[in-house]
This record gives C-alpha cells, structure tokens and sequence, in this order.
C-alpha cells in the first residue's frame, strides 16, 4: 500500500509540472515553471577549493535545497551515507567527492576539502537531496 501512495504522489508532481508548463509556453502566463537555471559558476578563492554558482533571479527565487520523495538523509551536510551528498566536486584525480553547499538568495557557495575543476548536484541513481526554487519540489511547491 505504501508504494502505491508513494507512486500516486509522483505522478501528481508531474502532472503539475506539465501544467505549469502549459500554462507558461500555450497560455503565456507568468508563472515559474523550470527549475533553478544556472548562469555562471567562479572559483571564490586561490587553492580553488570554493565555488559559487550563480542562478538566474527568475529562476531563483525561493532558492533551497530539499529531499527527493524517497529522501533518508534530507540535505544533512555531512549526510550520512557517502552517496547522499547534495553537491559534490571533481578532484584533481577525477574522482567525485562530496562537498558543503550553502544557499544564499540565487547563490549557491560550495566548499569542498579538494582543489575543483567540475561541480554536481542530483547526480546518481536515486539523489536524496535536490536543488529547488521556490516553486518546486514535491511537498514545498507553491502553486
């Protein structure tokens, strides 16, 4: 039973998605129906262990990380499984690893223990932890 309510909920969330789409490109109303859009990102410091990734105000507002619908860990930093983290970074390696991300109006400043050269966010088979805007998610939308 527990699944089929979560399914139902799902296919809810995506149908409202839908309509917030028609209603934006057939009906031209104003309303937000993408999700955050990301304009720039910038290394904030010299050993390039900061980012800060910029998202387009129309886009941003109400900006906020939140848990997916199977969410365990809910955006806890450090998360409690190593594969849950909201953000991670690529090391000089190439490998991936998590890292801190804080969000501040249409910012998001990530901080990683590694020099950077790539940034993540909802990578993986079933993310726990997502960036949203004001107007998206599936328990904290506003429409």
């Amino acid at each position: 039973m527990e699944c089929v309510v979560c399914t139902y909920r799902l296919k809810q969330e995506v149908g409202r998605r839908l309509a917030l789409t028609a209603r934006a490109i057939l009906y031209l109303d104003p309303v937000v129906h993408e999700g955050p859009k990301l304009l720039g990102v910038v290394h904030a410091n010299r050993n390039r262990t900061r980012l800060v990734l910029t998202f387009s105000p129309a886009t941003a507002q109400g900006l906020h990380l939140g848990g997916t619908a199977n969410c365990q860990n809910c955006c806890k930093q450090p998360p409690s499984q190593p594969y849950f983290w909201a953000v991670e970074v690529q090391a000089p390696n190439g490998s991936w690893v998590g890292a801190h991300a804080e969000v501040k109006r249409n910012t998001v400043t990530v901080t990683s223990s590694v020099s950077t050269s790539g940034v993540r966010s909802g990578y993986g088979g079933m993310p726990d932890c997502l960036l949203y805007n004001g107007a998206g998610g599936g328990d904290n939308h506003t429409r």
